[in-house]
């Protein structure tokens, strides 16, 4: 009403006082009407807080002077003066101490709001409780600190929030013994709210004493440090595990004075490496690492240059260690700031390089004795390669002459065969069984003759032949193969069989012959009794054809399997299996000009399978 209607008051104020002074004029007694006289300036300064309080005091004053006249004559107003002078001192006597009181509560009451004010807006959590530790004031801070309002803690007690005995006890120690509690850094966990984990406190508390000395509350102040605590252990942690690490290092590692370069620290493999101990090391300069003073000032001048340049230094040096050897080592030294970019100190870690440079050395050595192989080897590569050329041109010569001794042998050898011929058909009814015998012989042996330099004929063109590639239906070529045959294949009843075969690149004929004769030979070497049964199959891989010619005949020894394939090997007498031996290198040949492999596996009584492989 005061802040709405501030003149109601006044108004209020006034018809008091003009009662009072109506009184005053019908009723003449003096001292009971100062009392009312002086109601109106305590109600004033009770319920305006002094804001009327002059002006009632001047009317009050005015109506103690108005009064007398209506009491009075005139002359009698002069002699009753001083009477109500004294009445009118006494008002502002009382207005001057109501008026000190409302300042002075005035004045109270601006340093409470002050003490509030600075109460609430400190980060600092407050709270104020009476000796059996209920709140009775908490401000801002310790409210949101706990998510709550500040009106929820009033009343309550504190250890019905928070159970802790701990705590509880020193609360009990401090009202009992009057003396104040600090506590840096004290774990926390909210009972009622695990989840927030442990939480760390500075905190602070003050008895509060009346007039008697006696404890009648307690003021607790409360700092969550709990960031600055895990920043701390974080820090901590760091530093044990930085100092784990560079203890556990084999390189010697040195903390070193930017400016001074002396040593401030070092780590175990230091003193290994250097043979002193960290205590004698620590506070030396960093001079006693390098071999002399020259040495060390080169290294000086040159980390200080290399932090303006590449922010950090890097060299091989030679050191020396408490016992005056020298070994090679390399350093790296780098620059540590601090959070205002100030340069606190070098770290310096120096790694021995002894067995690396040893290692050079003989890795330099042994680079020496492999160029000397190297030329070695080049010199009997040139060598190797003229041997060849020789071999190749005499291989080819050989062949040469294989031909035309084999062509040439054709023509006698005929001869021979004719005129045998002849002599038995002219002069058999005179000649007697042994001379027909012998001539027998003369014309097999003859026949024999021709076969094998037909043979050795064919063997050698492969080696001289062009090489002809082209597409070749390998299901065309042995079909050509088996009419080839065809005399060999029905005299034994031979079965041929085989699946459907690729197209490849070879030379059709060289590929003809190579079936022919893995067909020949095992109808050739079949079972006696047994119905000869030959099948040919092919599979495609990743960078050939690999085929396989399997029949039902004799089988092979193992330790043959390499043999057969050599010119001119045989394994049987010629009554039993004739040939003259070169039908399998013939085979070889043909496979080895197509980039391609050729071999048996074989089983006694079982048969055998010749593999080879064609190029694709």
């Amino acid at each position: 009403m005061e802040q709405k209607r501030p003149w109601l008051s006044l108004v209020v104020l006034i018809i008091i006082l003009v009662l009072v002074f109506i009184l005053d004029i019908y009723v003449p007694f003096d001292l009971p009407f100062l009392l009312l006289y002086l109601l109106p300036l305590f109600i004033a300064s009770w319920k305006t807080g002094g804001r009327y309080l002059t002006v009632i005091s001047v009317l009050t004053s005015l109506f103690l002077i108005a009064g007398s006249s209506f009491h009075y004559g005139e002359f009698q107003i002069l002699m009753t003066l001083p009477h109500r002078l004294i009445e009118i001192g006494i008002v502002w006597f009382f207005y001057i101490i109501l008026r000190q009181r409302i300042e002075a509560e005035d004045k109270l009451l601006k340093t409470n709001r002050l003490v509030e004010t600075i109460i609430d807006s400190t980060n600092l959590c407050l709270a104020y409780m009476d000796k059996n530790f209920n709140f009775l004031r908490v401000n801002r801070a310790y409210a949101e600190a706990d998510g709550k309002d500040q009106s929820y803690f009033t009343g309550k007690n504190h250890f019905d929030l928070y159970q802790d005995k701990e705590n509880e006890e020193i609360f009990r120690r401090v009202v009992s013994t009057g003396k104040p509690f600090f506590a840096s850094s004290k774990p926390f966990v909210y009972a009622q709210n695990p989840e927030r984990g442990v939480t760390y406190w500075d905190w602070s508390l003050i008895p509060i004493k009346n007039q008697k000395g006696e404890t009648e509350g307690l003021l607790l102040s409360l700092s969550n440090v709990t960031e600055q605590e895990r920043a701390k252990l974080k820090a901590d942690h760091f530093h044990k595990l930085l100092e784990a690490l560079y203890s556990s290092l084999n390189e010697a590692v040195f903390f070193l004075d930017p400016v001074k370069m002396t040593i401030e620290n070092c780590n175990q493999a230091a003193e290994k490496m250097f043979g002193y101990s960290k205590e004698e090391m620590i506070g030396q300069n960093a001079a006693i690492r390098h071999i002399d003073e020259d040495s060390y000032l080169q290294f000086h001048s040159s980390v200080l240059e290399s932090y303006s340049k590449d922010g950090h230094f890097e060299a091989e040096y030679q050191m020396r260690r408490k016992d005056g050897t020298i070994f090679p080592c390399e350093n790296y030294v780098t620059p540590i700031y601090n959070d205002n970019g100030e340069l606190i100190i070098s770290v310096s870690i120096v790694r021995d390089i002894t067995e690396r440079k040893l290692s050079e050395e003989r890795l330099k050595a042994q680079n020496a004795e492999i160029m000397e192989e190297i030329e070695e080897r080049k010199k009997i590569e040139e060598n190797l390669k003229n041997t060849l050329e020789n071999l190749e041109r005499t291989n080819k010569e050989l062949g040469q002459f294989a031909y035309v001794a084999s062509h040439d042998l054709q023509e006698p050898l005929r001869m021979v065969s004719t005129f045998t011929t002849l002599l038995e058909r002219r002069y058999g009814n005179i000649l007697d069984e042994n001379a027909k015998e012998y001539m027998n012989f003369v014309v097999e042996g003859a026949k024999r003759m021709q076969m094998l330099i037909r043979e050795l004929l064919f063997y050698s063109k492969i080696s001289n032949k062009e090489k002809v590639v082209e597409e070749v239906d390998c299901s065309s070529v042995l079909n050509t193969a088996i009419n080839n045959l065809n005399a060999q294949i029905s005299e034994s009843s031979a079965k041929i069989l085989y699946n459907d075969l690729p197209t490849i690149k070879a030379d059709p004929l060289l590929i003809t012959q190579l079936f022919q004769n893995l067909i020949s030979n095992a109808i050739k070497f079949r079972r006696n009794g047994v119905t000869p049964e030959v099948n040919i199959c092919c599979k495609e891989e990743e960078n050939h054809f690999l085929f396989s010619v399997k029949d039902n005949g004799i089988g092979i020894e193992p330790e043959y399997f390499g043999k057969i394939f050599v010119i001119f090997q045989r394994l049987h007498l010629r009554d039993e299996y004739p040939g003259t031996g070169i039908g399998l290198a013939i085979c070889k040949k043909i496979v080895e000009q197509h980039g391609g492999e050729i071999w048996v596996e074989s089983f006694i009584g079982q048969g055998s399978i010749f593999y080879f492989t064609i190029s694709k």
